[in-house]
This record gives C-alpha cells, sequence and structure tokens, in this order.
C-alpha cells in the first residue's frame, strides 16, 4: 500500500537497441504509476535497468544513476552520473543518447530533451558525438519490427 500515493497500472513504450546496435527497437513495458515518482524518472529508469527480454540490447551504461530530472515547457532535463560516459559494447553511441531522448518524447509532457552529466553541460558524449544541444525524437533510428504470423 502506497502512503499518499495513488497507485494504478500503466504502460511506457521505451526504446532499447537492437541486436546489431544500430538501431532502436520499441518496448512497451507496464509500470506502476504512483504520486511520488514521474514518469519521466520511472521512463529513465527503466532504461537503466535495461531489457528484461531476448532480442534487445543495453543501452545504458552499468553504474549510472539518474540524478535529477525535470521538465519545463516541454523540455526534459535529465541529469546524469559520470558512469554514462563509460563505453558500451551493446550499441553506438547515438543508439544510447536517442535510446532516452526518443522514450522521453513519448511522453505526452515532453518534446525535447537536453543532457547534464553531474550537473553540467557536456561537449561532447564519449568524445565524439555532440550532446550539448537540444533532441527531438528520431523516427528513422527506429527499426520497424516484422510482425510475426
Amino acid at each position: 500500500e502506497e502512503v499518499g500515493g495513488f497507485l494504478q497500472k500503466g504502460t511506457i513504450t521505451i526504446y532499447f537497441a537492437n541486436e546489431t546496435g544500430d538501431m532502436l527497437l520499441e518496448y512497451g513495458k507496464s509500470v506502476e504509476i504512483t504520486n511520488n515518482v514521474s514518469l519521466e524518472q520511472i521512463v529513465v529508469e527503466s532504461l537503466i535497468t535495461g531489457p528484461l527480454r531476448e532480442g534487445y540490447g543495453q543501452t545504458i551504461p552499468e553504474g549510472t544513476t539518474l540524478k535529477r530530472i525535470s521538465v519545463k515547457d516541454g523540455t526534459c532535463y535529465v541529469d546524469l552520473s559520470g558512469d554514462f560516459n563509460q563505453p558500451l559494447d551493446t550499441c553506438k553511441d547515438y543508439v544510447t543518447i536517442y535510446s532516452l531522448v526518443n522514450s522521453l518524447c513519448e511522453l505526452p509532457t515532453i518534446s525535447r530533451v537536453q543532457f547534464l552529466i553531474d550537473g553540467q553541460k557536456q561537449e561532447f558524449y564519449r568524445e565524439t558525438y555532440p550532446m550539448d544541444g537540444i533532441f527531438e525524437f528520431q523516427e528513422e533510428l527506429i527499426e520497424e519490427r516484422e510482425e510475426e504470423s
């Protein structure tokens, strides 16, 4: 029984890596929604936890923690720990970035994402991928799943 938190079940759409790590795969996850944890926090923590089904790749480096998250005027500010910069062999750098961006932009209150690392803007992700700008949903990074007959 949640104290002061209204409990309801919901489904969030998040994105993990495909098996080759160069595209995103849509992943529906049922979650418990309460008043004391924001949906955007649930989204990021679900990505950090990683996929629990076969055929999906982890996109967030192990040890990464969410330090702070807030939404203002449609922009979600995501402050992650420095572990986010660790190399990850399951997917390309842009797949890591857009797994967060696309997953957060699936929420009705969010249309853009701004990243911070330990409270600071960081110019490049892993020294290669620009990450100090504002990111928006990228449809073309999502791999179409073949319908199973």
